[in-house]
């Protein structure tokens, strides 16, 4: 009588009878199913599932296979209490991180107006493609000297981090801004450098100074001199994606330069900007090589 290998065996104790695993779909990416029944044998194993939509699904995997890689079973489902809205706020306390875990802890968020999620020491932004009331000058106060973690996924919990490490440590901070075109780079990096104009302001409000100065629509003037820095290319060098009809090609290296006085307060005192192409691809003519 043949045995499976240990690492095999280890892996297929998780796949018991009523286990829910996740399989890929062609239209959700992927979806929810339950094991009904599991055969081993000497040379191959099946899973028999039925999908959270009533079809039957048959997965087969040779034993050689799973002893090079146990990984190519299906992702398992999470555990019940990690699915709740609460728990899902930063995906890498999750038992099983994966990408169907990834993509349904965030869309579950989303779907009730949670655009912000931590996964890590990374803040993963979903784009809503309309207004939501989450940058006031009221909600930079609640943000304001608390920890990242203390208080729900948001911009101004990052950007915060990096101010209170600037003031600590008297280091320079780094906050990168990455996604695919149409996800909300400029924006995201707009409220982060208000917030940097903001809540310098704030601190030394409560201390009794200010040094900055907003106009009617709550903009300071280091933010809004940065914010039109962009270069004269940016008006009729963007390209037209299937997500963005006005995306950049150009990155975009801001630095923001802050001074402390004798009593200790904090202002911008000025910014600069540098730019660079980053997807050749977007390029109208294709080079010569």
């Amino acid at each position: 009588m043949s045995v499976l290998p240990e690492n095999v065996a280890r892996a297929l104790a998780q796949y018991e009878a009523e286990t829910e695993v996740w399989v890929p779909d062609l239209e959700n990416g992927w979806i929810l199913a339950a094991i009904l029944d599991k055969l081993v044998s000497p040379d191959a194993v099946k899973l028999q599932l039925s999908t959270e939509n009533g079809d039957s699904v048959e997965l087969s995997f040779a034993v050689k296979a799973l002893a090079l890689d146990p990984a190519i079973l299906p992702p398992l489902q999470n555990p019940d209490f990690m699915l709740q809205l609460d728990a899902l706020d930063n995906l890498s306390n999750l038992t099983y991180l994966h990408e169907p875990a990834v993509f349904s802890g965030i869309k579950m968020r989303f779907e009730n107006e949670l655009i912000y999620t931590y996964s890590g020491i990374v803040l993963i932004a979903v784009n809503p493609f309309r207004a939501l009331d989450l940058y006031s000058k009221e909600t930079m106060r609640q943000y304001s000297g608390m920890k990242r973690g203390d208080l729900d996924p948001h911009l101004y919990a990052i950007a915060e981090d990096a101010y209170r490490n600037m003031l600590r440590d008297g280091k320079n901070q780094s906050i990168i801004v990455s996604g695919e075109s149409g996800a909300g780079k400029t924006v995201a990096a707009k409220y982060v450098m208000r917030f940097f104009a903001t809540i310098a302001d704030i601190d030394n409000d409560d201390a009794g100074y200010s040094n900055n100065v907003a106009d009617a629509d709550g903009v300071f003037g280091v933010e809004d001199a940065v914010l039109s820095t962009n270069p004269i290319m940016e008006s009729f060098g963007n390209a037209k994606t299937t997500r963005n009809d006005n995306s950049s090609r150009f990155g975009k290296y801001i630095e923001i330069l802050f001074s402390k006085n004798k009593r200790g307060t904090v202002k911008i005192t000025g910014a600069k900007i540098r730019t660079y192409l980053l997807e050749r691809s977007r390029l109208v003519f294709q080079p010569h090589i």
